[in-house]
């Protein structure tokens, strides 16, 4: 008996759901991890001190239970060029003798582990998802710097201890702290001193040394109130920001004066 096109056509759209349907099931079946902020965005005032960023999360279970999970979480951005300048005494002044500039690299890096890196996951895993000191990478802008390996790390190395000396940098990893029934949070510091723009909070989970999910947060830190008002007139009238600063700077030396020969 031959069968008609339509009914054909209908026992293809079955099968098909069918197996659509069975493979969401099987994506179901996958632990997965979920995080949140206490706070999506940070504003920066005049009077800005620095601002505490909380990271919620949890493990959800789909139908079996993980064994020993790994979990990672990495604050960091934006990406920007830095110069590290080497400075000498000529003359009895200090002069710039040479530099390196490096490019694409966060400007703010911190992160979190439930565990000792090494026991989470492999190195090579580790670096190419970007967790852990070791894995930054500091690209020159002239390729040239890297041909003498050893003036590359000694710029390197000043920078990373700059960058931890001011809180842009962590010492090492911060701990994830887990309430129970999978909840967990991770605490970070940002400093007064960050630059404003996006920064991207990164979740890693990991079973038996595989990376089985990962998810992505944007936190905004942007300029507020009067240093708002202010970075903007900076950066759209320039010259006249200078010129303003320049006679106030003119003004206050004056009136110091002033008030320093009315004092004698």
């Amino acid at each position: 008996m031959r069968k008609s096109p339509l009914l054909i056509l209908c026992v293809l759209i079955f099968v098909l759901i069918l197996g659509t349907h069975s493979h969401l099931a099987c994506a179901d079946n996958q632990s997965r991890i979920v995080i949140d902020m206490a706070q999506e965005s940070v504003d920066v005032t005049t009077g800005f001190s620095g601002s505490n960023i909380v990271v919620f999360g949890t493990i959800e279970k789909q139908g079996r239970e993980i064994k020993s999970p790994g979990v990672a979480i990495i604050l960091k951005g934006p990406n920007s060029r830095v110069i590290v300048r080497e400075k000498k005494a000529v003359a009895g002044m200090w002069l710039n003798s040479d530099s390196i500039e490096f490019k694409n690299i966060p400007h703010f890096y911190d992160y979190a582990v439930n565990m000792k890196e090494s026991d989470m996951t492999s190195a090579q895993v580790l670096i190419d998802n970007g967790i852990g000191l070791n894995a930054l990478v500091f690209e020159p802008d002239d390729s040239d710097d890297l041909e003498d390996g050893t003036r590359f790390r000694k710029f390197q190395e000043s920078l990373i201890r700059i960058w931890q000396r001011d809180g842009n940098l962590s010492l090492g990893g911060r701990s994830i702290k887990f309430i129970g029934n999978g909840l967990f949070r991770a605490d970070f510091s940002l400093p007064a001193s960050i630059p404003t723009g996006t920064y991207q909070v990164e979740a890693f989970l990991f079973e038996e040394g595989k990376l089985i999910d990962k998810r992505e947060k944007i936190l905004e830190v942007k300029q507020a109130g009067m240093s708002a008002v202010i970075n903007h007139y900076a950066h759209a009238y320039s010259l006249v920001y200078a010129l303003v600063g320049f006679l106030m700077a003119i003004g206050i030396g004056i009136l110091s004066a002033n008030l320093s020969r009315k004092g004698r």
